[in-house]
């Protein structure tokens, strides 16, 4: 699986459960993945509409 969206101009942030996702995701070249937890949709949603 090639992630590199920088090569194909297609800016991305990949949201994932887990480290483990993470790790695949960034060795398959992404470079903007965050690690989500418990509650991360009010963060977001907080964020979102400031």
């Amino acid at each position: 699986m090639n992630c590199n969206t920088r090569n194909k101009n297609l800016p991305a942030i990949f949201l994932v459960r887990s480290e483990v996702a993470k790790a695949a995701l960034g060795s398959a070249g992404a470079e903007h993945v965050i690690v989500t937890g418990q509650g991360f949709e009010k963060t977001l949603a907080h964020w979102w509409l400031k």
